[in-house]
């Protein structure tokens, strides 16, 4: 663009005219086409009468002849008429906010503060600009001790501190693609309450206010500040929002999902458990919704969101990593995404052959029953092996022997160790005895179970084998209970001591009980002996009574 001169001194009357007290040059930035180094404040001091401006270099200054806004330097009393004032006052009304214009002082000559924006827009009139959408936000600084200072736009402590403030939200939102800058409103008193605002491009939609609050929550939380003051982040606020009551956070979700042979509202309902049980230990679900289904080959493409309630970002690859749990939904892990990200895989090709089914056509078709048939035995497979394995474990509860070859040859394929199939068999032997000691039956169990993380086909296989044999482990168990030692026979002595060879008096009492225990199965003797003082006496006899009161009432 060419560059024209202007004799110093002189002005140019209408929109153009313009004081500028730093060099302009053109530089991209937020779809702006013309911005300065720095205009965001022209200080009163420097604005006084008779007040010379050092003068521009001849290349950088041009005319309105040469197509644009003339840019000239002189005295401030010579250059802003009263039309110059009132184009700036009407340009950045509809753009600025309060904290951005200055309100005239009755004590000397007007100065006016214009935003980047408005000043591009009066530069290059002809230019399009998009619009702003402004997020109020409001924080409290620790480490830092309020003046009198702080209240003064024009007072260097001021001017210090918000240009600390404005780097520190810059960075925090500069992840934001639309943020354009951040700017300082006020100080106020309460250690340093700052009340501000952050600018983003107004064709596209802006970030909530929570999403706004997490965003410099985590950033805060981070302790990174480069500053002798910190950010405390349960005062952030924004809109009337705070940490007590933000909106829950927004993770769009997507993955495609393997029938096997089961019913869509299966699939759906175990995925929807599945992936709140799964992401429970690391926040609080507080919904996933299922937002659109498509069929892809035969298989279910789900694109959804999670709701979690947290006060920070949540963790994407955290949340990736907890719904790995999702393998046992018959969940394809390489389709599964989450804001966009994946897990990072090592895929590896298996086949098989299967030797007792005859090759049809219809197993090529997805939709076919032949294909959803095998597609379910398939997935079955690993349940009817929890089965087998269930079956010997209720034999050893019910007092036969186990067959541990059979166990490691079911768990041959999963290259189990030998501590691993001793607490499979453990875990299952809890299982199975806590439900008959509790007479559950196997619909509530298979639902717990689930609840747990337990694919539904495993939990079926489970409680089959369980409810098959409740009635005769029940039944095994409950001769096995109350195996308490019987009493014989009590004997007691009562001695008072008067004085020893520690102390000349003591006069208390102690009691000597001798309890003679008799093992039912054993048969067998064993005297146990006790020693109480007259206090504790009491309150065994007490507890005694009460047990035997207790008991009464269920005869």
């Amino acid at each position: 663009m060419p560059w024209d001169t202007q004799p110093a001194g002189t002005f140019l009357h209408g929109k153009a005219a313009l004081l500028v007290d730093t060099v302009l040059a053109k530089v991209p930035g937020n779809g702006s086409g013309l911005l300065a180094t720095v205009l965001a404040s022209l200080h009163s001091a420097a604005l006084a009468h008779d007040v010379n401006y050092p003068r521009m270099p001849t290349p950088f200054l041009r005319t309105a002849e040469s197509g644009g806004p003339a840019v000239t330097s002189g005295k401030r009393s010579d250059l802003l008429s009263s039309a110059v004032q009132q184009t700036l006052l009407t340009s950045t009304k509809a753009r600025l906010s309060p904290a951005q214009t200055r309100v005239p002082s009755t004590a000397g000559p007007t100065a006016i503060t214009v935003s980047l924006a408005a000043l591009d827009a009066i530069l290059e009139p002809g230019a399009t600009k998009a619009p702003c959408k402004d997020g109020a936000v409001t924080f409290r600084l620790l480490g830092i001790a309020y003046t009198e200072a702080l209240s003064s736009r024009a007072s260097r402590s001021y001017r210090e501190l918000e240009e600390e403030v404005r780097l520190m939200l810059s960075q925090m939102l500069s992840t934001y693609e639309t943020f354009l800058q951040a700017n300082v409103l006020e100080f106020m008193n309460g250690s340093v309450v700052v009340r501000g605002e952050a600018l983003f491009q107004g064709n596209v939609p802006a970030p909530t206010n929570s999403h706004l609050i997490r965003t410099v929550v985590t950033e805060a939380s981070r302790g990174r500040s480069i500053f002798s003051w910190q950010l405390e982040p349960q005062s952030v606020q924004s809109s009337g929002f705070s940490l007590k009551n933000l909106d829950p956070e927004k993770l769009s979700i997507s993955l495609t999902l393997f029938p096997l042979g089961k019913s869509r509202t299966d699939l759906l309902q175990g995925l929807t458990s599945k992936v709140t049980w799964s992401l429970s230990a690391l926040y609080h679900v507080r919904n996933f919704t299922i937002a659109q289904l498509r069929n892809l080959s035969g298989n279910l493409e789900i694109a959804g969101d999670i709701y979690l309630d947290t006060i920070v970002h949540a963790d994407v690859a955290e949340v990736l990593q907890a719904l790995t749990a999702l393998a046992t939904c018959s969940v394809d892990l390489t389709s599964l995404s989450v804001e966009g990200a994946r897990l990072h895989l090592q895929v590896y090709p298996v086949s098989f052959l299967i030797t007792n089914r005859h090759f049809s056509e219809d197993l090529l078709d997805p939709l076919a029953v032949e294909h959803q048939e095998l597609t379910r035995d398939l997935g079955d497979a690993s349940s009817v092996k929890l089965k087998l394995i269930c079956a010997q474990v209720l034999r050893d509860l019910l007092g036969e022997a186990i067959e541990y070859e059979k166990i490691l040859k079911l768990t041959s394929d999963a290259k189990l160790e030998s501590g691993d199939v001793k607490a499979t068999i453990a875990v299952l032997g809890f299982i199975l005895s806590s439900a008959a000691k509790h007479n559950v039956d196997g619909e509530s169990l298979s639902s717990e179970l689930q609840q747990l993380g337990l694919p539904k086909e495993h939990a079926g296989g489970l409680c089959r084998s369980y409810e098959e044999k409740q009635s005769s482990l029940q039944d095994r168990l409950r001769a096995c209970s109350l195996r308490l030692s019987r009493l014989g026979s009590v004997r007691w002595r009562v001695d008072y001591t008067l004085s020893s060879s520690e102390l000349r008096e003591v006069n208390e009492p102690l009691v000597h009980l001798t309890f003679n225990l008799r093992d039912g199965e054993r048969d067998s003797r064993a005297a146990v002996p006790v020693a109480l003082s007259a206090d504790k006496f009491r309150v065994l006899l007490a507890e005694l009574k009460q047990a035997q009161a207790l008991m009464n009432t269920l005869l």
